[in-house]
This record gives C-alpha cells, structure tokens and sequence, in this order.
C-alpha cells in the first residue's frame, strides 16, 4: 500500500495535529491490541434468545487473566446503548431503513471454524480489507457489539465475528471471519503461526474528548505556528487534498464551502456529495482549511481541499479510509479518534 504523504507547507501538519493524530501516528501503551493472550472470557452469564454466548474456552481459565481484560459477546444489544466515548452514544434509529448486507465491490468472509485455523491454507481465506465486507455497517446500526471490559470497568465495543490479521506474504492487512464467541482463541492461534505479523480484535473506536470551554474558537495557535508568516509567502493551495476521517463535516459550511469537494464513505462503499455535519469533525476540517480571506467566520491554516471520509469507528474502516485517501491523491488524513494503537493503523 502506497503511504499517504505529508504535507510540506508549514503549520499544515501542526494544524492536522491540532484536530487529531494524522493516519500512521502510533502510541504506545494502554494497547487493547493483544495482548489477548491470557485473555479470559467472561462466564456464559449473558443470553441472547436462549443462546448462551461468553463461554469460556477448553483451556482457559476464567481466573487466570493478565492482561486486566474480559472479553464478552453482545448480540443484538438491547437499549440503552452503549457509551462510545465522553457524551457520544451510537443511536438507534427504529425509523431507519436496514442496511443491506452485501456492499458494492466488498465480499463477506467464510466463517473459519477453529479446528481450520492451524491450516496452511488459511491465508486463501482471508479477505484483504480494501475488498472486505466486515459487516461491521450491519452490526454497528444493529448495536452488535462484543465487548472487552478492564479492571478499571472500561467497556470496549468490537466487531464481533471479524479479526484483523496481517500475514507476513500479504501486502494488506486482511480479515477471517471465526466462529461466534471464539475471537480470543482465534487471535491466540494466528500469534502462534510463523506466517503471521499481527492480530487484533476490529475494535470501534471514539472520538477524541473535545473541550467545552467557551473560548476554544480562540485562534491563538496561529501566533504559535507561525501561521502569518507563512501566509505571505501564499496561501491559496488547491492541489493540496486533505481528508477527516469521522462522521462528514458540514460540507456546505458558509467557512468550508469553497474548499470542500466530493468525499467518500467508507462504510457503504459509496461517494459523499453533501452531508449536514455534526460539530466534531467540522471542527477538525475548520482548523485545517476554513477559508481565508473571505471576510467571514476564522481562518483555517491554508485554502487546501477539504474531504470528508466518513466511518463508523472501526479499526477496518479507518484502514479503508486511509487507502481510499491514499488512492485519490490524498496528502493528509486527519483522524481525531483513539485507535492510534492499532498495528493495522
């Protein structure tokens, strides 16, 4: 896969970290990325339609954990929903229609059994990602969530079913798509095979925390930057194209309009032509490329072209955010959400 570049103009990369960390930032530490060995599941307490799900498989104890971890399945998640992220909730529209399963251009994975995971095969039954139906839309809008809880009582949402694994003869990250309630003991089994490089849970990620303060319109980073100085050498940049990965800004903003083109969703497979926006990211694509000079509103860093790339949060949509981006002349993705610990980012 082709990275995506940076850009060159000074302050654009500031003002891109000032939104969020750009595609390909990593941080260590508190990483959900497995680690998972030692996982335990939690006991079959939780029924769904009189199946039990969160069983404990043969050879794992449930009191032998390590990594402070409880990994549970969620089947069709009755309200109240679960929390994403500080004051984010994923609504439930009962108006809305169902999303169809098949995507255009995506195939579903076949389910794997876990007697078939040691298989020298198996790489021919991963999907890569850019060709990937995850489900993850479906599950998502459905509120299907498997969860990995920690001690300090944290709930991470995944998308069940679905791991994300990179075999060392592949270029791109690829999914398998295992057995219901088996995805610790899947991901154990692709650390121990010698063709595997990575493997990890298709996590939902959230937002990064946005502050309320009644002042944070206020401009001083410019000052910071140096951003004046680089106006007067230009400011005008349209050939530079710069992606936010989130829900789609406000793409006919009175402040954003003249920057903005056509973007893309990477959850549908399909092209944005407009969208109403929520605050989050049109925020971010503000800070980056609001208009300057118009006599209006406040002054991104340059008059760059702004795009939206809208996700739903998963590990699998933020990896086809970026390679769309990287594929459609793309120099800076901004993703302002957590997730930046992923070995598939």
């Amino acid at each position: 896969m082709s990275s995506v570049r940076r850009l060159s103009v000074s302050g654009a990369v500031v003002a891109a970290c000032l939104a969020g960390w750009i595609a390909g930032v990593r941080r260590t530490g508190d990483s959900v990325n497995v680690a998972l060995q030692g996982m335990r599941k939690a006991s079959p307490t939780e029924e769904m339609g009189g199946q039990k799900v969160g069983s404990v498989p043969p050879g794992h104890s449930q009191e032998s954990a390590t990594t402070g971890l409880v990994l549970k399945r969620s089947l069709q998640t009755p309200a109240p929903v679960p929390i994403l992220g500080p004051g984010m909730r994923v609504v439930k529209d009962p108006g809305s229609p169902t999303l169809p399963q098949a995507l255009p251009g995506r195939r579903i994975p076949p389910r794997v059994l876990s007697k078939d995971l040691n298989s020298p095969g198996l790489p021919g039954l991963a999907i890569p990602l850019p060709e990937a139906n995850t489900l993850a839309h479906v599950n998502f809008r459905r509120g299907s969530f498997g969860h990995v809880q920690r001690d300090s009582g944290e709930m991470i949402l995944f998308n069940p079913e679905m791991i994300l694994v990179r075999f060392k003869a592949q270029s791109h990250v690829a999914v398998l798509r295992v057995e219901p309630d088996s995805e610790s003991l899947a991901i154990q089994k692709m650390l121990a095979r010698s063709d595997v490089q990575f493997a990890e849970l298709d996590v939902y990620q959230t937002r990064q925390f946005v502050p309320n303060d009644p002042s944070q319109g206020v401009q001083w980073h410019h000052s910071v930057m140096g951003s004046h100085q680089a106006w007067d050498r230009g400011f005008e940049l349209p050939n530079v194209r710069i992606a936010v990965v989130d829900t789609p800004f406000q793409m006919n903003h009175p402040d954003l309009a003249w920057n903005t083109v056509d973007g893309w969703d990477a959850v549908v497979n399909a092209p944005v032509f407009a969208s109403a926006g929520i605050a989050h990211s049109t925020m971010c694509a503000g800070l980056i490329a609001a208009t300057i000079n118009n006599g209006a509103g406040v002054c991104g860093v340059g008059n760059f072209r702004i795009l939206p790339i809208n996700i739903n949060g998963a590990i699998s949509e933020m990896y086809n955010a970026i390679v769309w981006a990287a594929d459609h002349d793309v120099r800076v993705v901004n993703i302002s959400w957590t997730g930046g610990d992923s070995s598939a980012l």
